[in-house]
């Protein structure tokens, strides 16, 4: 038996919980006048693809450190029930590849020095935090909590339990429930919102997934390409308006993420990389929302020079191929810089240059507004003995 697939993604966040692979199937017996998936409503397309249980599986394993699991969307895909059971069992079967590589949460809880005062692990995220807040209950050390970073999603529930613990601002490596939101706002918790960059989105809006190259997109700012600035100007208005909204929702600081800037031709970047953070910046402030704004336009190179001078950025976050020294005498001085620690470092289970590299990073950047940061965030696979210490590092230096 196969099953008529017209599209997988590897990676989305928008298709149930946490995030997972989704496919597509082709065909629907609805027919929907408003199908959010049209394309999928016809039995068959040229751009189908047929797989067994067994192939899907082969596709689905390359992502399974990433990902909490899979979703069958469609087209209908509940005309396929008997593959569907196949497919299900089959990922059964998988889950404890799940649960080594990637399927567990973390929850850290800090002092309001940044001194890391519990951090525990569970298959669950609010297991995490209960194990966590529990700790520092029974070693009577509950009253010292002032920050706690989450893995996941932040939730309603997880919004409470910070409430309850007196924790009054928490960080997570995942967006906001509606709901937390509410909580949070009611509660006095602080939040960071963040946003995707208009060139990235856009990259993910036409070629449909991530990609090497992104050629459609690469494709499409070539010639007359109108319509690609208009779409551009709309995802500004969009962005900024989402962004408003996070700010409105107590918001501390907002960062804007353009991980597909470096796939920019340098005579397009100020286009299509800077105008357009500089334009959101400006409508944020035109609105009245003065928090602070981080840009980070992943291995940009150059470019980051005028990035730094003419984005409208508060601060502009370096991946860690941005040369330290070459950043301290070429970005805009009068903005902060947060950065660049490799998140491969923190792999290895014995890496003898850890410290090194986080003492040089700290030395360097001693005399700057800077903010330490692992670049474009911490892998599945990144040990949380070599995370434990590096903070440990970052909180001995000496200014």
């Amino acid at each position: 038996m196969k099953l008529p697939v017209h599209r997988i993604i590897p990676f989305s966040n928008v298709e149930g919980y946490g995030n997972r692979t989704s496919i597509f199937v082709q065909g629907c017996n609805a027919n929907c006048l408003y199908c959010h998936n049209s394309e999928t409503i016809p039995m068959t397309s040229k751009d189908t693809m047929q797989y067994t249980v067994e192939e899907l599986i082969e596709v689905i394993k390359v992502q399974i450190p990433y990902i909490r699991g899979i979703t069958v969307s469609g087209g209908e895909a509940t005309l396929y029930p008997k593959f569907l059971k196949e497919l299900f069992s089959a990922m059964q079967k998988l889950q404890v590849v799940f649960d080594k590589t990637g399927g567990s949460h973390a929850a850290a809880i800090f002092d309001k020095n940044k001194n890391l005062l519990v951090i525990r692990e569970d298959i669950g995220r609010h297991n995490a935090v209960d194990k966590a807040i529990g700790n520092l209950l029974n070693e009577h050390k509950l009253e010292d909590a002032a920050l706690m970073l989450v893995s996941g999603r932040v939730s309603y529930e997880i919004i409470s339990k910070a409430f309850i613990a007196k924790i009054p601002v928490i960080a997570a490596v995942s967006a906001c429930s509606s709901l937390a939101v509410d909580f949070a706002k009611e509660f006095g918790i602080c939040l960071i919102g963040f946003s995707g960059a208009p060139w990235t989105l856009a990259c993910y809006m036409i070629d449909g997934q991530s990609s090497k190259d992104f050629i459609n997109t690469r494709k499409a700012i070539w010639g007359s390409n109108i319509w690609f600035q208009e779409l551009i100007e709309t995802l500004v208005i969009y962005i900024t308006d989402k962004l408003e909204m996070q700010a409105q929702a107590g918001a501390d600081v907002l960062m804007i993420f353009d991980s597909w800037s470096h796939m920019i031709p340098n005579n397009f970047f100020k286009d299509f990389a800077i105008d357009p953070i500089a334009k959101i910046i400006r409508l944020l402030r035109s609105r009245n929302i003065n928090i602070p704004v981080i840009g980070f336009p992943f291995k940009s190179g150059g470019s980051l020079i005028k990035y730094s001078y003419e984005s409208n950025v508060d601060c502009v976050a370096l991946d860690w191929t941005v040369n330290l020294s070459w950043a301290l005498e070429s970005i805009n001085p009068s903005i902060a810089i947060q950065g660049n620690l490799d998140p491969a470092s923190l792999i290895p289970k014995h890496n003898p240059f850890l410290r090194e590299n986080v003492e040089s990073i700290l030395k360097k950047m001693k005399d700057r507004k800077f903010i330490f940061n692992v670049c474009h965030g911490l892998t599945p696979e990144s040990r949380i003995d070599s995370v434990k210490q590096v903070i440990e590092i970052v909180k001995e230096f000496e200014i």
